[in-house]
């Protein structure tokens, strides 16, 4: 059975890509292994610190994880911790293409394509900035943004409170929609 403790940091996020598995720690480490638990590499990048939510792989051979405190971004390295791209900076008005008021996920599809949960933070508020967004942005793996979908409501498209979301194989993208108990 698969068994691996921590004495440092907490687990937080997990992803498997061929035959590693890669687990982020609560504080920005990145640690690789076997699907049989053999240690392989562990990194720390230099601006690493907790904060990150969510570790996603694409078919081109990158990682990319997603920080949402501080200052919200996203960072694409190598299987081995080399950073090859980042973007994102934190929504302060109206949320815009590129920045983030509360990203809650990422998911990498077959295409290349980066898909960034950035999901309403209304209960949140009055703690952080009251800057609503529930949307999905799509970016390309050098952090070129290309689209976006989804607004806050219970109506088809829309979201309140979505927590998660995953790229299918046939190029679909499914979003936890937490607070109007569904999958979209």
């Amino acid at each position: 059975s698969f068994f691996h403790s921590f004495t440092t940091a907490s687990p937080f996020a997990i992803t498997i890509t061929g035959d590693s598995l890669f687990n982020m720690l609560s504080n920005g480490i990145t640690i690789q292994s076997s699907l049989d638990g053999v240690y392989l590499n562990e990194w720390m990048n230099e601006d690493s610190q907790s904060g990150f939510v969510d570790i996603d792989p694409t078919s081109t051979g990158q990682l990319y994880r997603l920080q949402r405190y501080y200052a919200p971004f996203v960072r694409g390295t190598t299987f081995r911790g080399i950073v090859t791209a980042s973007w994102g900076s934190k929504a302060e008005t109206a949320p815009e293409p590129g920045k983030f008021a509360y990203p809650a996920a990422l998911a990498a599809d077959q295409r290349g394509r980066i898909f960034v949960l950035d999901t309403d933070n209304r209960d949140q508020a009055p703690y952080n900035d009251p800057v609503y967004s529930s949307r999905v942005q799509i970016f390309s793996e050098s952090g070129q943004y290309l689209s976006a979908f989804g607004s806050f409501g219970s109506g088809q498209g829309q979201l309140a409170a979505a927590q998660a979301l995953i790229a299918l194989r046939d190029g679909r993208i499914v979003v936890a929609d937490t607070q109007n108990n569904r999958l979209q």
